[in-house]
């Protein structure tokens, strides 16, 4: 095992556990629809701009929802990350709740909440992975993660919370575990692409890593049989029916997560079946774990309960909750269906969203919006996709460069960010065409 250690913040103590608390956003986004939209026989969607947010000085690269979408991060070019969400008192507009800033000196490209909403990852040009919590209603940085060569382009949080994968220039990806007092163990360096390592994106509910490639290829990361390394289970490029260029990131389906997209420099979508994880932990138990206020490292044993050790007041904290349901070593891929989706450009970002739409965000100014259908026009498993709404950059409400990150809002299925080299992040409302 590694031992590169993050920094953590050395003098405080770990803070008592509390009872189920509130994610840390003051102020929250609006609330889902009462009675949301049914997308499922939408052959068209109509997209209209809600908000406009300006505050970045320089071009926004990425950005994420809060897992219970309280409010959005965002990245850019300016070095900072903004936290913005709707505020009551300025009549429901959106304003920057935060700005963190002063740690990274050079492009801040991506972000990523915990899966409890209390950590904030931030992975820069700067070699850098700088950790961030709330603390007194003020945002600090806690840990500052150090091991690429050059610039990091992303950064993903397990679905555990306790693992932390970077990726970067070097065509490195890292995975560090979390430790008591915000440090930051090193557990793996995974060495297999041979460019620039894009994107990474764990499985919603299993210790997968799926990472994304300036090699043309998708590789699949599982953790050894005997917990002392990870290694890649499978690799994907043009000849299993993937991409010809570049790609650019992975997004699972929500779910049962049964299925992965993908996009690509080579202006298609992709999707890919997804079989044979590991193993899985129950959503309830994660829930569980995650309210622990100081929690810091697991150990597994494959087929028994999982054993969390909280160092909650010098105690070791057991849970019988968690089990780990034994199955397939590793995970598998296979091609579903590619498809050139509209853009004449690049395609930069794909996000599927719980309403079962997928978008994506492209090189050519425009945000596109996609729905599976069956031969007869209705919606269906996948076979194939089409392009049921778009933003070009000749509409009036478009972005005026490239579209650089889109997120579905985690419980509003009508809503959609997107963020753009203009500098821009507009928030928009899906909802079905009349027909």
């Amino acid at each position: 095992m590694l031992s590169f250690l993050g920094r953590g913040k050395p003098s405080d103590p770990p803070p008592e556990p509390s009872p189920a608390p509130d994610p840390p956003p003051a102020s929250s986004a609006p609330p889902p629809p009462s009675a949301p939209p049914d997308f499922s026989d939408a052959k068209a969607v109509t997209i209209e701009l809600v908000a406009e947010l300006e505050g970045h000085d320089d071009r926004v690269w990425g950005m994420q929802w809060e897992p219970r979408g309280r409010c959005l991060a965002s990245t850019s070019s300016d070095k900072t990350c903004r936290l913005w969400s709707q505020s009551a008192a300025a009549g429901g507009n959106w304003v920057t709740v935060a700005e963190l800033e002063g740690v990274h000196n050079r492009t801040v490209r991506q972000v990523s909440w915990s899966p409890c909403g209390r950590l904030l990852a931030t992975a820069s040009f700067d070699a850098s992975t700088a950790v961030w919590t709330q603390s007194g209603g003020d945002w600090e940085c806690v840990a500052v993660v150090e091991g690429h060569e050059n610039e990091v382009k992303s950064c993903a949080w397990s679905p555990s919370g306790t693992l932390l994968a970077t990726c970067g220039r070097d065509k490195s990806v890292w995975i560090w575990e979390l430790q008591p007092g915000n440090d930051f163990e090193c557990v793996a360096v995974l060495n297999g692409h041979s460019q620039d390592v894009k994107c990474v994106t764990w499985h919603p509910t299993e210790d997968v890593l799926v990472s994304t490639s300036y090699d043309d290829t998708i590789k699949i990361w599982t953790e050894d049989p005997d917990g002392d390394d990870w290694s890649c289970s499978k690799t994907l490029s043009k000849e299993d029916g993937g991409h010809e260029s570049t790609v650019w990131c992975a997004s699972f389906e929500p779910g049962g997560a049964h299925r992965v997209v993908t996009c690509s420099d080579d202006r298609t979508i992709a999707v890919w079946n997804a079989a044979g994880a590991r193993a899985r932990v129950s959503s309830s138990s994660l829930a569980r774990f995650e309210d622990v206020a100081s929690f810091s490292r697991f150990a597994s044993s494959r087929g028994r309960s999982l054993r969390i050790a909280s160092f909650v007041a010098g105690q070791t904290v057991e849970s019988s909750a968690l089990h780990m349901r034994s199955g397939p070593r590793g995970a598998d891929l296979s091609i579903a269906c590619k498809f050139p989706c509209g853009h004449d450009r690049p395609v930069l970002n794909v996000h599927w969203g719980r309403n079962g739409l997928i978008a994506a965000a492209g090189g050519d100014n425009s945000v596109r919006v996609y729905a599976a259908m069956k031969s007869d026009g209705s919606h269906g498993s996948g076979r194939a996709w089409a392009e049921v709404g778009a933003i070009g950059e000749h509409h009036e409400d478009g972005h005026l460069d490239d579209v650089n990150t889109v997120a579905w809002h985690p419980t509003d299925p009508t809503c959609l960010a997107s963020c753009s080299d203009d500098g821009l992040i507009k928030i928009w409302k899906v909802t079905p065409a009349e027909e």
